[in-house]
């Protein structure tokens, strides 16, 4: 099952494991990490066009653990890497997630560190938020 992504109007299917150029082409009207965490409080589903990292975030911070995971485990890269080991830590199986932070190249985060400052760090990673 792939994703719709759309650009300047134009529709294009992308796999669930989209290259790291298409996942910066295809990115819904979520600008910021403050716009991604207004969509979430906002909406019951999330915007459609979302690239895939980006949507398993928007529903890990929803709540909905299983499905962000399903999103996540199909992306073999970095990133992918980085949010699978994120989840494992809300999950809190710190092992795996140590297994994944190894994959994705990072330095591991413990129980102690606070989940809400690693996601926000993941959103402004994968939407190319400057901002601070």
């Amino acid at each position: 099952m792939g994703f719709l992504t759309v650009l300047d109007g134009d529709a294009c299917r992308c796999e669930r494991a989209c290259s790291s150029i298409h996942r910066v082409l295809f990115t819904y009207l979520v600008k910021n990490v403050d716009e991604l965490l207004l969509s979430v409080e906002s909406g019951v589903d999330p915007p459609a066009g979302l690239n895939p990292l980006v949507l398993s975030l928007w529903l890990a911070k929803k709540g909905r653990w299983d499905a962000s995971h399903e999103v996540a485990q199909d992306i073999h890269e970095s990133d992918g890497s980085w949010v699978h080991a994120y989840l494992h830590r809300v999950e809190g199986d710190i092992g795996n997630a140590r297994y994944w932070y190894s994959r994705a190249g990072k330095p591991a985060k413990g129980a102690d560190d606070s989940l809400d400052q690693e996601w926000r760090e993941i959103a402004t990673t994968l939407l190319g938020d400057q901002a601070p």
